[in-house]
Formats: structure tokens, C-alpha cells, sequence
């Protein structure tokens, strides 16, 4: 290291590192300012799909995921054929990899629960979800039932796990 021949008090040298901070904060936030501001605006509202549009829909072939956000031993009980239980693993690739524009339809059994996770994904900024409404009582088709239940992680189990290497 060398010598420095800083002839400016240390007040003024601790002015301007922090004057420079500020400056450099705010180039950081400009960039997303601006991108934000040029993004067009689209209004991204949550829509309801009956089930009989979802029965239509899979008998023409569509592939839509289609979520069932009830708990294990309801999804024990019966679902609808086709459908991914959510679990925390799911729910994660989700959203992180999907792309925001994925038409995902999501069901309960009276359409409250599927209502809050749908509403969840669109404030992650996904903007093609649907709550079929009136869940599976609203349902008409065959359900699945299943001998075994989805396979599960309690966050807990995830938060408890020692740091890795």
C-alpha cells in the first residue's frame, strides 16, 4: 500500500464516501424505475373458470395444470384425474420456473382454498391462473381415488435440516 497525500480534513473525506453511497444507491434503483415505468401497464386480474369449462377443456386434449390445494387425506379421498396435489416442492418450481404465463387452474373442494393460492401466485406475478369455482362440489366428473398419499414436506423438516456443505 501506498502513501496517500489527502490534503481535504477527515470530515470532508467522510462527506464525500457518503455523498458517493447515496449516488451509487440510487443508480442501482434506477435502472428497475425505468424499466417499470416503460413496462406497459396490464391489468392482471383473477378469473374464475367453471368446472364444466375444465371438464371441456381436458376432454379436448388441453393440458392445463391443474392444482388440487386440499390437504392429503382429501386428495386420498378422490381428484380429479390428471390433477398435482400441491406441495411445498411443487408450489417452489412453480414459482421459480414456470413461466409467469402459465395457465394453471387451481381447485379446492367449495373453491376458498384454491381462491387464496391462486391469488398468492398472481401477487408472484403470474397472470394466466384460475380459480374453478365451486371446486369439487361444483364437479361433475369422475374423481381418482388414491391408496397413497402425495408425498409431503413440513417446512419445519426444511428449516430444521443442519446447513449443508
Amino acid at each position: 500500500m501506498g502513501d496517500h497525500n489527502i490534503s481535504d480534513p477527515l470530515e470532508a473525506v467522510i462527506a464525500c464516501i457518503l455523498e458517493s453511497r447515496q449516488v451509487e444507491a440510487g443508480l442501482q434503483i434506477l435502472p428497475t424505475a425505468v424499466a417499470a415505468a416503460l413496462k406497459p401497464k396490464q391489468e392482471t386480474r383473477l378469473v374464475d373458470v367453471s368446472s364444466p369449462e375444465v371438464e371441456a377443456a381436458l376432454e379436448r386434449g388441453e393440458s392445463w395444470p391443474l392444482i388440487d390445494v386440499r390437504s392429503p387425506e382429501e386428495w386420498v379421498n378422490g381428484h380429479i384425474p390428471g390433477a398435482q396435489f400441491l406441495t411445498l416442492e411443487l408450489k417452489f418450481e412453480a414459482l421459480d420456473t414456470w413461466p409467469k404465463d402459465t395457465r394453471i387452474v387451481f381447485y379446492s373442494n367449495a373453491g376458498r382454498r384454491s381462491l387464496e393460492v391462486a391469488s398468492y401466485f398472481m401477487a408472484y406475478g403470474f397472470t394466466n391462473v384460475r380459480n374453478m369455482a365451486g371446486g369439487l362440489e361444483a364437479w361433475s366428473g369422475e374423481l381418482q381415488a388414491s391408496n397413497v398419499p402425495p408425498l409431503t414436506v413440513e417446512v419445519s423438516a426444511i428449516n430444521d435440516r443442519p446447513p449443508g456443505p
